[in-house]
């Protein structure tokens, strides 16, 4: 399982298993709409594993678009 911080923070993955030794990937989609300046945003990754939970971090700097 993958859940971001917030509904602006989504995480797709398969849900398919991953097998030991193997990898898998998780994309993550931010919306910056409504949002300016730094961000930091957070995905908790649940999992089978030893420890069965991680958070990785995403940081950015959302720029207003000159008009």
């Amino acid at each position: 399982n993958a859940a971001g911080s917030c509904g602006c923070t989504v995480p797709e993955y398969s849900k398919e298993p991953v097998p030991p030794g193997k990898s898998g990937t998780i994309n993550v989609i931010f919306d910056s709409k409504g949002k300016e300046g730094h961000q930091n945003k957070t995905v908790t990754i649940v999992a089978n594993t030893i420890p069965n939970t991680k958070v990785i971090t995403i940081t950015g700097e959302v720029i207003k678009q000159k008009k």
